[in-house]
């Protein structure tokens, strides 16, 4: 996939705050993974989150979506979503967590299994001003 216009490299950006449409080229592990390594290792996208834990908010994941329109759950590069259900005690605190998704049988939809890199958009959905971005990368998980 050819570097896509408002994307940034990997070190460029981390820490984020997701207050804006986030696309970054995040190099895969291993491309042109044959069947039986496939199904031994599932291609895990990892995304490490800090997020004010009495605030909801949720964001998207795409993967190699280029379209500028707001995409949704129904299009083929939706990866999944993050949702964080705000929690009243501790008030102004931040919590840590990743969110994990699997992403081998759409890389495999998408006809992009032997790219090196692949295009991840975040779309942040609500309340994403206080959910900071600390890292993105792909990795084998068995």
């Amino acid at each position: 996939m050819a570097n896509v216009a408002g994307t940034s490299m990997i070190d460029d950006v981390f820490p984020a705050t997701l207050d804006k449409v986030l696309k970054l080229m995040i190099k895969r592990p291993k491309n042109s993974r044959s069947k039986r390594e496939k199904e031994e290792e599932e291609e895990i996208l990892v995304t490490e989150i800090e997020v004010e834990r009495d605030v909801f908010a949720k964001f998207d994941v795409f993967v190699n979506d280029e379209d500028e329109a707001m995409s949704g759950p129904d299009k083929t590069e939706f990866a999944g979503s993050f949702v964080h259900m705000p929690h009243k005690h501790n008030h102004g605190k931040k919590i840590k967590t990743n969110l994990r998704l699997g992403i081998t049988e759409l890389l495999e939809g998408l006809g992009a299994e032997d790219d090196e890199r692949v295009l991840v958009t975040l779309v942040p959905r609500n309340g994403c001003n206080s959910v900071t971005i600390g890292g993105i990368k792909i990795e084998l998980h068995d």
